[in-house]
């Protein structure tokens, strides 16, 4: 971080602190509405649930790590 408040990639620490609160409140108002939703079957559950975590978990550390670069 330089002594302007920027990384080495030129985005500033308010901007990145910014991106992550937005993302935040985003992804908490989509936790509310879709932790109410409910999969009877077991395998279908499981199935959906790993489905989501490799879409959602290499987008959320791409988004981390272009702010943070």
């Amino acid at each position: 971080m330089g002594v302007d408040g920027k990384n080495s990639s030129g985005v500033s620490r308010a901007l990145v602190k910014e991106r992550l609160k937005t993302f935040n409140i985003q992804f908490e108002d989509l936790h509310q509405r879709q932790s109410q939703w409910t999969v009877p079957d077991t395998e279908l559950r499981e199935s959906l649930r790993l489905a989501v975590a490799e879409v959602l978990l290499p987008a959320y550390r791409s988004i981390v790590f272009n702010m943070t670069c």
